[in-house]
């Protein structure tokens, strides 16, 4: 605990207190006016008996102690503070890392503005649900990479998300094997945990040589993977982007026609079913992503950290125990 002074509120004492001030100078101004007309009335003091029980120094003790009531209540309200005091918060929520496909085709525009665009709302629409999960961001292609580590500071989280992009495509084909054997060297750091999900986003364009092998580790490490198809069956062309970020038309293959890249279902689903997890198909709307967040919810919470805070160490309640005193003596004058 330190011995720094604060305010919790200044602005009320900033703003109260020319108006307690302007409040004394009228009714000391009131005052005044009174005792000139007292002198008046009692022919200078001669007469005090004329108004029975009136009295100015009573009055004026009266005046003093109200305005230093609305004083300490003002200074109340403005939660002043002595120090700081630290309080331990424990968390629980759920684990889950996000994996994004960052190969060429996710640059494709069936999806509006492109595949790694609208994958990247998602994401962020599925976070703004969550409210105690702790979040992973990572990206693959023909090899997977982690972003962000666990985190349960969204801000941070979407710091990383919104700094993919164009640039960050990689030239590689996908390999959704990499993303799934990336998770489970991630989760077999923590054995005790009783919860793990990964939430893989992309086209569907697998180029893995191991996937059933990977499939099979992902199941026996009690991983559930949540996959999202991002783009149509009808699909549309991959374009082709400059390292200064211009366009160069569109990829095309031996024969020189242009590449259409699809939306391939059939992979997501059988690693989402294997594992006990669920495919989506992205829509445009949020109902996918409710339906995540429904899925997340069924898994137990976990404990996973304390996480410490600075409160300040407020002293408000004397001021107002001297107030309400104050007013009381005000009261009984």
């Amino acid at each position: 605990m330190g011995s720094a002074f604060s305010w919790g509120n200044f602005r009320y004492f900033f703003y109260l207190t020319p108006i307690l001030i302007l409040l004394a100078i009228l009714l000391f101004y009131n005052f005044f006016n009174q005792k000139k007309y007292y002198k008046v009335l009692t022919f200078g003091g001669k007469f005090n008996d004329l108004l029975g029980n009136f009295s100015l120094n009573k009055k004026l003790i009266k005046l003093v102690l109200l305005l230093l009531a609305l004083l300490f209540l003002i200074i109340a309200i403005a939660r002043p503070g002595f120090g700081q005091l630290q309080e331990k918060v424990k968390q629980e929520g759920r684990d889950l890392f996000v994996a994004i496909d960052i190969s060429r085709s996710m640059l494709s525009n069936d999806v509006s503005p492109n595949r790694l665009e609208f994958a990247k709302k998602k994401i962020m629409d599925l976070i703004n649900y969550l409210n105690t999960e702790r979040v992973g961001l990572m990206i693959f292609a023909s090899s997977a990479l982690i972003q962000s580590p666990l985190t349960s500071d969204y801000q941070v989280f979407k710091s990383f998300l919104y700094s993919l992009d164009a640039d960050t495509v990689s030239s590689g084909s996908t390999d959704i094997s990499q993303a799934l054997e990336k998770s489970i060297s991630i989760f077999e750091n923590s054995p005790s945990k009783k919860t793990k999900l990964l939430f893989i986003l992309t086209d569907g364009e697998d180029f893995s040589q191991n996937l059933e092998n990977i499939k099979n580790k992902i199941v026996s490490n009690s991983i559930h993977v949540i996959t999202m198809g991002i783009g149509t069956l009808e699909g549309g062309p991959v374009p082709l982007i400059s390292e200064k970020g211009i366009p160069e038309g569109h990829q095309k293959d031996e024969r020189g026609n242009i590449v259409i890249s699809t939306l391939n279902e059939k992979v997501l689903r059988d690693i989402a079913t294997k594992s006990g997890g669920i495919y989506l198909r992205a829509t445009k709307d949020d109902t996918d992503v409710k339906k995540i967040k429904k899925y997340i919810e069924r898994f137990e919470s976990e404990q996973y950290e304390d996480r410490s805070f600075m409160l300040q160490d407020e002293k408000y309640y004397y001021f107002a125990f001297i107030s309400l005193l104050l007013l009381i003596l005000e009261w009984l004058l």
